[in-house]
């Protein structure tokens, strides 16, 4: 009778066991699956200085946001990496504030930024999860912006309305330094036009400070 209990109780233990243990698998994986980049917030006023790490790869878009109380007061940043690197990412009026791509820099690790601004400043590192558009497609916005298109072709429709300069370059995602942009437009606004854009490039920064409509007519199938 003792050997029919022990029997049961091992049973009933090793059925446990067996059933229990894989239900656990499960829940980590769908937490490491869902594991998402939170954007990085700093705050501050006037000349300051911000203390990283940050790693460019993960957070390759710097969104900045200031009161622009006096419209030709400059804001200008600077990085500095872990291997001595200094870039100067942003120098320009506050009323270019927005979003823009530096991922296109030969930098790794951000262990300092330097902002230099007169007044209350947000900056916001933010990982590339933008939308991508996919031509033909038009894409409006206003200000200093980020755009992701998928086969982009090689012909850009382009409108500005403000009545100042305006900048647009093109970035590859996997190519730094100079062999990885295009500059497309130094161009005083307001403007419209067209021109010829690497097909190759789909990373898209503009520097303005009123409305804008970028037109891809030529998408090649």
């Amino acid at each position: 009778m003792k050997k029919i209990i022990f029997l049961l109780i091992f049973a009933a233990i090793f059925s446990m066991a067996f059933s229990i243990a894989p239900q656990a698998e499960p829940a980590v994986e769908e937490e490491t699956a869902g594991a998402a980049l939170e954007p990085i917030v700093f705050t501050g006023s006037g000349d300051d200085v911000l203390v990283g790490p940050i790693m460019a790869e993960d957070y390759p878009i710097i969104d900045f946001e200031v009161p622009c109380e006096d419209e030709y007061a400059y804001m200008k940043i600077t990085l500095y990496g872990a291997d001595n690197e200094v870039l100067d990412v942003f120098n320009r009026y506050c009323t270019y504030q927005g979003s823009f791509y530096y991922g296109g820099n030969e930098i790794e690790q951000i262990d300092y930024l330097e902002v230099s601004y007169p007044g209350d400043f947000t900056l916001t590192f933010l990982p590339l999860d933008a939308e991508v558009y996919t031509a033909p497609v038009a894409v409006k916005g206003e200000g200093t912006s980020v755009v992701f298109v998928e086969n982009p072709g090689r012909i850009l429709q382009m409108s500005y309305d403000e009545d100042d300069y305006f900048e647009l370059y093109q970035y590859s995602e996997d190519v730094k330094g100079y062999s990885g942009y295009k500059q497309v437009y130094y161009q005083a606004g307001p403007y419209k036009g067209k021109s010829l854009i690497d097909n190759k490039f789909r990373i898209f920064q503009i520097y303005g400070s009123g409305a804008w409509e970028m037109n891809f007519i030529d998408a090649k199938k």
